[in-house]
């Protein structure tokens, strides 16, 4: 009688080393997401069953437009599209009496992913003109995820329906961008399955998951965790795809250039319009490696050398904000660690050198006497 008594002792054994090993996990699992979240390893996930860009076009250097009446969550902050279709409030087509009117145009840096629509340069810009007295109304026309091609598009579409006194252009090396796919096809490519609406508007449909891809989903969105050691492991496993430098990539294939010539285009279509144009030459986040701390090894110098002289050979008023940045580390001036666009500091920053050179430049009439 005694054997079966020891049998049965060693099972109980066997069963509470496995229950502490598994509240140990356990306990480690809870620990690790609870560190995940407070040192931000991962992005929160935000759903969102509507695409801020209208993806249903044919160019993809073309025209490309926001989708009027959207609302949904663009890197973390809900965000509303307004019936004209920009990330701003509405106004009229003709500029009220006594008002300058300023439209600025640009990417996701100046729609202001990841922001409030307040805290965007635009609107900061806004702010700091009217504090000054200047008479002015902003216009934030930035459309996420365009190129001086598309921008090129926005601006003579803006500038015949909106007839502003002076376009700002918040120009990034993000602009040399010249894609083969338009983002529809793209995203079509990668499965994703959409509906076109009457009024072409293009929603995402529900996908059909498996058990399993349901689970793999629902740790996604709800664990920290999770996406921290999926996108490691992604990194892990594209090793190539991490070293190519998108912006090496665009110089060689010349794609610069294009930016270039359309950028003087939005110059002389403003011309032909009487109206001001400047540019803003923005730093560039978005490839800067995580390890920068310091904007003094800011590593494309030289390609905002080669933006200048772009610009001065084509008398383009323009300055570049990067001095403007001096001082700070590139890593406290973004949204997230992983993604990397401005916060509302480093919107704050753009916004109070534009309004620094545009305020006497533009709005108290002293002429333009080379490089800002």
């Amino acid at each position: 009688m005694k054997k079966p008594t020891l049998q049965l002792t060693t099972r109980k054994l066997a069963v509470f080393n496995a229950i502490m090993v598994s509240i140990s996990i356990g306990c480690g699992l809870i620990g690790g997401e609870f560190l995940a979240r407070w040192l931000q390893l991962a992005q929160p996930v935000y759903p969102s069953s509507e695409l801020a860009l209208n993806l249903y076009y044919t160019d993809p250097n073309g025209l490309i437009r926001l989708t009027p009446t959207w609302q949904g969550y663009i890197g973390g902050i809900w965000t509303t599209i307004s019936e004209q279709g920009w990330r701003d409030r509405l106004f009229t087509h003709v500029p009220p009496a006594n008002i300058t009117r300023i439209v600025v145009l640009g990417d996701s840096y100046t729609m202001g992913d990841g922001v409030k629509l307040e805290d965007a340069y635009p609107k900061q810009l806004e702010s700091f003109l009217l504090s000054a007295g200047d008479h002015v109304e902003v216009m934030n026309c930035g459309v996420s995820a365009t190129n001086s091609l598309n921008q090129l598009a926005i601006l003579q579409q803006v500038i015949t329906d909106y007839h502003p006194h002076l376009v700002i252009l918040g120009y990034n090396i993000n602009d040399f961008d010249y894609p083969s796919m338009t983002k529809f096809e793209r995203q079509k490519a990668a499965g994703v399955d959409f509906e076109i609406l009457p009024d072409q508007r293009v929603r995402a449909l529900p996908h059909h998951y498996t058990r399993f891809q349901q689970i793999k989903l629902a740790l996604r969105n709800q664990s920290y965790l999770y996406r921290y050691f999926a996108h490691t492991r992604e990194r892990w496993q594209t090793p190539t795809k991490q070293s190519v430098n998108p912006v090496e990539q665009w110089m060689q294939q010349g794609t610069h250039l294009r930016s270039f010539e359309a950028v003087a285009q939005m110059n002389k279509v403003c011309q032909e319009h009487q109206t001001r144009f400047f540019v803003a030459i923005l730093p560039d986040l978005l490839d800067v490696a995580s390890t920068v701390h310091d904007f003094q090894a800011y590593p494309y110098l030289e390609v905002h050398a080669i933006i200048k002289n772009a610009f001065e050979r084509e008398m383009i008023d323009y300055r570049d904000l990067l001095p403007a940045f001096s001082g700070y580390d590139p890593q406290v001036l973004v949204v997230h660690p992983l993604d990397h666009h401005f916060n509302q500091k480093g919107n704050y920053i753009i916004a109070q050198a534009i309004f620094e050179t545009i305020h006497a430049l533009f709005l108290k009439g002293i002429p333009y006497e080379g490089k800002l």
